[in-house]
């Protein structure tokens, strides 16, 4: 289980307008503190990641943050098998929820609009089960769940943000 400094996307340090439509900005800026190991500023991220009322977009999302973290960072966009080679080398995954730009808008997932940041996997009874932090609700903090893959496949879009370098 990789492990995260995750904040709800409802912290305090949120502007209260971005807290409903910040799990995106939430989300990038608990992996790059995994990376850093220093907070960044969700409100900043908000901004500068094109973030709107209504969230932030897969593609504004890896064109905004290669542009600000620069070349020496790889954003991209990934497939389940390549974000599960990912954990398995300690790299959490930004893993986005979008039930509503698919084809399968009217089939259900855990969650119809949200990105959380995947931090492990397993398979249980032949099934593969993801385990996600949740970004937080107004009433409490995130915490990790447990997402069953095929259930969701349908609405899930993986996201590789990594260093390319070790001493970043």
């Amino acid at each position: 289980m990789i492990k995260l400094k995750a904040k709800s996307q409802y912290d305090a340090s949120v502007n209260e307008r971005y807290q409903s439509s910040a799990c995106g900005p939430t989300a990038v800026e608990a992996i790059l503190q995994h990376y850093l190991k220093q907070p960044v500023a969700i409100n900043y991220l908000y901004k500068a990641l094109g973030t709107t009322p209504i969230g932030l977009f897969t593609w504004r999302m890896i064109r905004r943050l290669k542009h600000l973290l620069g070349p020496n960072w790889q954003i991209t966009r990934v497939t389940k098998q390549k974000a599960l080679a990912a954990i398995d080398a300690g790299e959490p995954i930004a893993l986005k929820f979008d039930r509503y730009f698919t084809p399968f808008f009217f089939k259900k997932a855990r969650y119809n609009y949200h990105w959380t940041v995947l931090v492990n996997y397993a398979v249980e009874e032949g099934r593969l089960q993801l385990f996600v932090q949740d970004l937080g609700t107004r009433s409490r903090e995130s915490r990790i769940e447990k997402i069953d893959y095929l259930d969701n496949a349908h609405a899930l879009t993986f996201v590789h943000i990594k260093p390319l370098f070790k001493n970043i």
